[in-house]
Parts: structure tokens; sequence; C-alpha cells
């Protein structure tokens, strides 16, 4: 009798566990199952451009690139002419955006960036240019604080990070503070997201430059979001777009060993 009890129960436990599973998957939405998207690049390029010979065809240092609605390819580059229109074939239809410090110029291109039907130059040496996708320059926009992250959305919003002080130049491995702000279209409505740790830098006599190898923060721009990443850890924070702190993306901690020492990351 008691044999049959107890198989009674199990039976019971049983039954009510494949409830409670059914329960939790009919009630666990579909996108926690759902397989991420796979991109996977063709073993071979189906445009090439930058490397034929000659001046117009060649590129010196390229910053940024992106498709344009005809199918060509607009390439912006440290050379004489900061953007040139590619075709498929590698042919230069267009060039603008010459250098130099005028209306329509780009001193240093630093990089080009497609922010939904336009083009904007992010020039760190003086104003952010904006072009149509034709080519034409459509506006400059004054930063009042010279920019060396850039980042935009479709509505023309950008995060961005500043330049270190020159006070706080040192000779040797450094890492300044910086200051991070989200820019209205026009650049001159700012909402500030404070001063956080910039690039890791290595300074000497003659200037300074981005320390090889060494953390170097970037920023990103949704419609509703501006995410910033340090390069401390592997953490993204977020801010929605009038300054607010959000939850930060991250993943747990990871334990690496290098050289006999463990390290947290």
């Amino acid at each position: 009798m008691a044999e049959t009890s107890q198989l009674s129960l199990m039976l019971m436990r049983m039954r009510f566990s494949r409830f409670f599973l059914f329960v939790v998957a009919w009630c666990t939405p579909a996108k926690l199952y759902a397989q991420p998207t796979v991109w996977r690049l063709a073993p071979s390029p189906t445009v090439r451009v930058g490397a034929a010979e000659g001046p117009e065809l060649s590129l010196a240092a390229p910053a940024g690139a992106t498709r344009l609605p005809n199918g060509n390819i607009a390439v912006g580059d440290l050379a004489q002419y900061a953007i040139r229109e590619f075709t498929p074939s590698g042919a230069v239809v267009k060039r603008y955006a010459r250098k130099g410090q005028g209306t329509g110029q780009v001193g240093y291109l630093a990089p080009l960036l497609r922010c939904g039907s336009v083009l904007v130059a992010n020039d760190i040496t003086g104003p952010i240019s904006v072009f149509q996708l034709d080519g034409t320059f459509q506006r400059a926009s004054p930063s009042y604080t010279m920019t060396y992250r850039l980042a935009c959305n479709a509505s023309l919003q950008f995060a961005v990070m500043g330049w270190a002080q020159d006070r706080d130049t040192k000779v040797g491995t450094y890492r300044p503070s910086v200051r991070l702000w989200i820019a209205r279209p026009d650049t001159s409505a700012e909402v500030s997201l404070g001063n956080m740790p910039g690039g890791d830098r290595w300074g000497g006599v003659g200037g300074d430059g981005p320390l090889p190898l060494g953390r170097e923060p970037r920023v990103a721009i949704s419609q509703t979001r501006a995410y910033i990443a340090l390069g401390d850890r592997v953490e993204v924070l977020v801010f929605d777009l009038n300054g607010k702190t959000l939850p930060s993306l991250s993943v747990p901690s990871l334990q690496l060993v290098s050289g006999g020492t463990m390290h947290t990351v």
C-alpha cells in the first residue's frame, strides 16, 4: 500500500513538473529563444576603391566610407579633398570638401559620417561640415569645443567626446579627463554627460598621441540613447538624450591569466 502511495505521488510530481515547464515555455517571450542574425563577409570584395595608382585614385589615410543611394561609394580621406565619390568600378566621379578652412572646406577629417540623408565631415580643427548625399555643401555647424570623437543619428544629433586640456598634457604615459556631451543638430545646444577618463596617451617633447594598444573610448548614439565605452571593462554606459543615466550594458567579469597574473576584465 505504501509503495502504491509513493508511486502515485511520484506520478503527480512528474505531471506537475511537465505542466510547470509547459506554462513557463508558453509564457516566455519567443524573442528569448530567437537566434541572433549572423552577418558574414564574402570571401572576395565586390567593390574595390583606392587601390589604383595615381593621386586621384589612391587613398592617403581613409577616414570613413558609406554607400550612396546611386550605388557609388563616398570615401573620407586625409588628402587634398576630404571626400571623394567612387563608382563600383573604382573611378572617381566627384571630389569635394577641399582641404582648408573656408566654407565647405575641411582641415583635418576625423572622420566622415553618414547621418541619415546627409554626410557629416567632422573637422577636428574647425566646424562640422554637412553635405547632401550628392556632394552639395549644406551648412557648417560650429562646435564650441573641438571634437575628438563624434557619432550621429539620423536626426543629426551627436554624441561627442572632446579633447583633453593642454594643462593635462604630460611627458610619458598618461590618461587625461575629457568632456562628453550630446549636441543638437546645430551643435549649439549641448547636454552635458560630464567628464570621464579619455584615451591613454603618450606625451613627448614634440607633442603627444594615442598610446599604442592603450584604452581608446568610443561614443555612439541612436534615436533615443547615447552610448559611451571607456575601455576599462566590458561595459557600455547608457544615457537618454536628456543626459539621464540609464542601466549600463555589461557582461559578467572575466578572469584572465597573463604572465602568471590574474586579471579581471
